[in-house]
């Protein structure tokens, strides 16, 4: 004859679906919160090797002016470090290819822009190097939109609104 304590252990010996189903939504509220963090990790990645990679075309580019005298034209954009320019004069002078291998894409698959502009503060012909970031279209930099940009002049951290400071706060 079982005494009471022993048929007890017999009816016992799994769990019981609420214990399944409960550990069930612990894990799935855990593995959602891992993969949120890994998205966010992975953004941050893809921005910094943006980054990179347009500061990589800076010594190339910088090479480049020194010896033809100026910086590539908007029309032969990062190619011309590849390739000697079309012009007879700028050819002479040209020492390339500034860039062993292709130009890479972004890291959103995107090709890379460049273009050639006048710095506002000196005045100088400087360029502009930017990805149009992970929405692959021009949105302009942070804050605003998210282009990642390197320019061959400094630029001002916080363009400050048209017209005059405000006043201090005492």
């Amino acid at each position: 004859m079982l005494t009471r304590s022993r048929q007890r252990k017999n009816d016992r010996l799994g769990f019981t679906l609420m214990e399944v189903l409960l550990v069930m939504a612990i894990l799935v509220i855990l593995g959602s919160i891992v993969v949120a963090s890994f998205t966010d990790i992975l953004a941050t990645s893809k921005e910094d090797a943006a980054k990179t990679q347009l500061q990589m075309f800076e010594l190339p580019l910088n090479n480049y002016q020194m010896h033809v005298g100026q910086f590539p034209s908007s029309e032969s954009g990062l190619e011309a470090l590849r390739t000697a320019p079309a012009d007879g004069n700028l050819q002479q002078k040209w020492r390339g290819p500034y860039l062993q291998k292709s130009i890479p894409a972004d890291p959103w698959g995107n090709p890379y822009q460049y273009v050639l502009e006048t710095d506002p503060v000196s005045g100088k012909k400087g360029y502009k190097i930017w990805s149009n970031g992970p929405s692959g279209q021009p949105n302009g930099d942070p804050p605003d939109g998210d282009d990642v940009s390197v320019y061959s002049y400094e630029r001002p951290v916080n363009p400050s609104p048209v017209g005059p400071d405000p006043p201090a706060l005492p």
